[in-house]
């Protein structure tokens, strides 16, 4: 049920009052049920990364959204014909004082994507006009904030690139295509980090028979989840740091998304067995002949020369290459790690349109600490960030 504010404003289904240049509609709801056909047909045929399929997003909305008290909101892009050509699967939520829309994430999604139709590529004047049209059908909120947004994904431009405030972020994704052979990926990789890795593989190897293995079942991925958890939960209170793991809604969420679709091969699970003892764990998600890495976790202690978690993903590109995947993606985050195993940076996009005088300061905060971020130091920036700090009471 929707709160009572927005259902006065009857934004629900509403369809925009006239077309973009005379080649879309624009519709806005909450109901899944509405949407869903347009859904299944975007992922099949168009272009989507794993964090805005039904696998993942189905339990995301179920699970995660009622935690964060957030709303469901789908915006449907269509053609003359009706075909939906894009799809943005969004939420409305709180924060503090203000009440803004984003991407269906709250920190679990890596990217944040619209899903696309092959044939749906606007000119960059075509696509602000776009985003402007879908502003202003979107329900009442002070801030439109996206965040994580791949600049490029799926084989494509991301056209949300074009939208006026767009900006790069300081954080970036990291992927690997991955060449035919294991000979050919190592000619990639510097001779030191080479040599290392071989090193550590015989480290570990010298502590018993070791193995990578791989869930079979939805229980034999759960008993590896439950691993992974355990190594995280440990590393995470040595760091002081918050573990998504930890909060038993959360942790359900991914329960869900690895035993509810375990058929169609959406969720991978993947241990490093040594002897009968998990020394590391992966767990990834499968979509378009690529893995995703979502969370690893590795045990540390007497363990750490051996160095199980470089070993894991070692041997897991190795698994990889023999299966044919085309591309290892290391998701979001700069870890040196990453170009280690020859990962390459690619380009983040974050937005901020504020909607109201409440949503404006936050906005112009954010945009003002991306440019103070990048030494555009000049004195009417860092007077306007100080404000919008002060006045929004942000640290």
């Amino acid at each position: 049920m929707l709160p009572d504010a927005l259902m006065l404003n009857g934004w629900i289904n509403r369809v925009a009052d006239a077309p973009v240049s005379h080649r879309w509609t624009i519709e806005t709801t909450d109901r899944v049920d509405l949407i869903q056909h347009d859904w299944t047909t975007l992922v099949k045929t168009g272009r989507s990364t794993p964090f805005q399929t039904q696998a993942w997003l189905g339990p995301w909305y179920r699970i995660v959204a009622p935690y964060f008290n957030a709303t469901p909101l789908f915006v449907v892009v269509r053609n003359a014909s009706g075909a939906p050509q894009m799809l943005l699967p969004l939420c409305l939520r709180r924060h503090g004082i203000l009440r803004i829309i984003e991407f269906a994430d709250c920190g679990l999604s890596d990217y944040n994507a619209p899903l696309l139709s092959h044939d749906f590529a606007p000119s960059a004047g075509e696509m602000r006009d776009l985003w402007r049209e879908i502003l202003r059908v979107l329900p009442t909120a002070d801030l439109v904030r996206l965040e994580k947004v791949p600049a490029a994904f799926a084989g494509g431009p991301n056209p949300l690139q074009a939208i006026s405030d767009a900006r790069p972020m300081s954080i970036n994704y990291w992927r690997v295509a991955l060449p035919r052979t294991r000979k050919e990926y190592e000619s990639r990789l510097t001779s030191t980090f080479a040599k290392e890795l071989r090193r550590k593989n015989r480290r570990v190897e010298g502590r018993g028979k070791a193995a990578l293995v791989h869930a079979k079942t939805p229980e034999d991925a759960l008993r590896i989840f439950d691993a992974l958890a355990a190594m995280r939960a440990h590393r995470f209170e040595e760091l002081g740091r918050d573990n998504v793991l930890g909060v038993p809604e959360l942790r359900s969420f991914y329960e869900a998304v690895i035993t509810e679709n375990w058929t169609e091969g959406f969720a991978s699970l993947s241990a490093l067995d040594v002897d009968g003892t998990i020394a590391a764990a992966l767990f990834a998600l499968r979509h378009d002949n690529a893995y995703y890495l979502l969370l690893s976790s590795f045990r540390d202690g007497e363990w750490k020369s051996a160095s199980p978690g470089n070993v894991i993903l070692d041997r897991m590109t190795t698994h990889l290459i023999e299966s044919g995947v085309g591309v290892f993606d290391y998701t979001i985050g700069n870890e040196s790690y990453k170009r280690d195993f020859g990962a390459e940076p690619q380009a983040l996009l974050a937005a901020d349109c504020a909607r109201s005088v409440l949503g404006w300061p936050f906005a112009m905060r954010r945009v003002l600490s991306h440019h103070v971020g990048r030494r555009l130091r000049s004195p009417a920036a860092t007077r306007a960030h100080s404000l919008a700090k002060q006045l929004l009471k942000i640290s």
